[in-house]
């Protein structure tokens, strides 16, 4: 009779690699393109306005990157630019400028899963 092991071990592998795929898409992040602490004071509003929503930010400088990728990727040409992205680092939302409604929108975005 033939051996069930190898389809069992084929479905497996897709089973997880769909779950791994699906989990990956729901790992949201929130990256914020601006200079540094002290240095441009909109830049300073959202960063301190997001850390008092405890919000975990990744904190990007486009002026001393070299992932210049990312920036082509996210149109970042101006400062501060907040942009939510999925697990695979596509724009899902993307704000400029401070402006706590717009932030708000982006950080309810950012809740849901």
């Amino acid at each position: 009779h033939p051996s069930w092991e190898p389809l069992v071990c084929v479905v497996a592998y897709y089973w997880f690699s769909l779950a791994g795929f699906l989990a990956l898409k729901s790992m949201k992040k929130i990256i914020k393109f601006g200079k540094p602490h002290g240095e441009c004071p909109p830049c300073d509003k959202v960063s301190d306005y997001l850390k008092s929503r405890n919000i975990e930010v990744e904190e990007v400088n486009p002026f001393e990157t070299e992932d210049y990728e990312l920036i082509l990727k996210h149109n970042i040409t101006t400062v501060p630019v907040t942009v939510l992205v999925d697990g695979n680092g596509d724009t899902i939302l993307r704000k400029a400028g401070f402006n706590e409604k717009a932030l708000n929108s982006l950080i309810e975005r950012y809740d849901q899963q």
